[in-house]
C-alpha cells in the first residue's frame, strides 16, 4: 500500500516523489496495519466539546475562533488481539494550534504517546518510535486512545490566512 499527499493549489509543480522497496526472504510473521482515530465519518469517536449541538457531539471548529478543543477518544473492542503502536501521523492542517496523543490502559494509568505544543503545517508527518519492538506502546482491548486538539480558525492564524487568499477567500 502505497499513499502520497499532494496539495493541488501548486499548478504546475514538479513531482519528485521516489520509492525505495526492499525484500526479505524470510517473513518476520508480523503483520501492521493502520488505524485511523479521530474525526471518523460516523462522529463516535468525538467527545463533547464547548458549541456542540443538543443533538450530541460534533466536530466542527466555528470560524473566528481561537483556542478552539476538540477531543477523540477510541476504545479498543473486547477481543482484539494486543498491537504494538509504531508511530503516529497528526493532522490538524492549516487551522490546527497543538495536539495531544495519550494512550489510557484499561487496568488504570496513562502515558503521552505524542505531542506538538506548537503545530504548523510542516508538522504533518509521520512520526515513528525508535524502539525495538518489544518495548513499543502496548495497545490491548480495554485500552483507549485519547486526542485532544486546539484550533485557530480565525484571520490572526498566518497559515490559514495564506491558503485562505490562495483559494479565493478573505475569511475563514
Amino acid at each position: 500500500l502505497l499513499q502520497a499527499h499532494y496539495h493541488t493549489w501548486e499548478v504546475g509543480a514538479s513531482d519528485a516523489t521516489t520509492l525505495a522497496l526492499r525484500s526479505q526472504a524470510d517473513p518476520t510473521g508480523r503483520t501492521s496495519r493502520i488505524q485511523v482515530v479521530g474525526n471518523e465519518a460516523d462522529g463516535s469517536e468525538v467527545q463533547p466539546g464547548p458549541g456542540d449541538p443538543t443533538s450530541g457531539p460534533e466536530f466542527l471548529v466555528p470560524a473566528f475562533e481561537y483556542g478552539h478543543v476538540e477531543s477523540f477518544s477510541y476504545r479498543v473492542p473486547d477481543g482484539t488481539p494486543p498491537q504494538r503502536i509504531f508511530g503516529l501521523a497528526p493532522r490538524l492542517n492549516y487551522a490546527g494550534e497543538s495536539i495531544q496523543v495519550r494512550l489510557e490502559k484499561d487496568g488504570g494509568g496513562s502515558s503521552c504517546l505524542g505531542e506538538i505544543p506548537s503545530w504548523s503545517i510542516d508538522s504533518m508527518l509521520f512520526y515513528s518510535f525508535d524502539l525495538p519492538f518489544s518495548e513499543l506502546p502496548l495497545l490491548e482491548a480495554g485500552d483507549a486512545i485519547h486526542i485532544e486538539c486546539s484550533y485557530d480558525n480565525t484571520s490572526a492564524n498566518d497559515e490559514l490566512r495564506s491558503v485562505l487568499a490562495d483559494n479565493g477567500f478573505e475569511e475563514p
